[in-house]
């Protein structure tokens, strides 16, 4: 009677053989031979031996579990900060957000509309604050210019007193005089024209660029005379 052989290899679990030696694991394998009679229905005469091999594997360090430990449990407390940081600030937008939409809308609207009236109100005042300045400024020159002429015809008066002769060229020079402060007061409105045709250009919406542009034609490239 002849007898066969089969032979197979199974490999084992690694996590279910571990050597007594702290921190060492063990591979093992299983070598199951059969030797199996011809006839199947002769299963008394089956016998099997079993080789078992293991192979060491390198120990691991001591700390080595208690160190991906600690990592670990860091981690997920840094996580759970992060997380409660985000839900503090989700809170927050939501509590915000709800506080909006109980705003009503026509408040909302009215209060746009007193701001819109407020900046109107100041435009106006900041474009008659540089009109005043301009015309301070140029009062002050009409102011001194006056004070001149009069000391003049003051003196052109007194001349004429004692001089008959004199006294036609006295009267000329003083028609001379009316006649310079009435272009002086012309240069001044003409100027005070000029700053207000300024003013409507810097609150216009065009670039800065053309707004130097067409104030330089206004003041024959140069400049604002404020």
């Amino acid at each position: 009677m002849q007898k066969s052989s089969q032979q197979s290899t199974i490999p084992y679990p690694r996590s279910a053989v571990q050597e007594s030696i702290s921190g060492g694991v063990c591979a093992v394998h299983l070598t199951l031979t059969l030797d199996e009679h011809p006839d199947h229905s002769v299963t008394q005469s089956r016998a099997m031996s079993v080789t078992v091999t293991t192979f060491k594997c390198e120990e691991l360090e001591p700390d080595y579990q208690s160190t991906m430990i600690d990592y670990m449990q860091e981690t997920i407390d840094s996580l759970k900060n992060n997380n409660k940081e985000l839900e503090d600030k989700n809170q927050e937008l939501q509590n915000h957000l709800h506080s909006l939409s109980n705003r009503n809308v026509e408040e909302i609207i009215e209060e746009n509309k007193m701001l819109l009236e407020k900046n109107k109100e100041l435009s106006e005042k900041w474009k008659n604050v540089l009109l005043l300045r301009a015309q301070q400024k140029r009062y002050s020159q009409l102011i001194f210019k006056n004070e001149h002429l009069e000391k003049s015809v003051e003196f052109l008066n007194l001349k004429s007193k004692s001089d008959e002769k004199f006294k036609d060229e006295c009267l000329n020079k003083i028609i001379g005089v009316e006649e310079e402060k009435k272009e002086l007061e012309k240069k001044h409105q003409e100027e005070v024209s000029w700053l207000k045709e300024e003013i409507k250009i810097w609150k216009s919406d065009l670039s800065n660029e053309e707004k130097q542009k067409l104030i330089a034609e206004l003041f024959g490239n140069k400049g604002s005379a404020v």
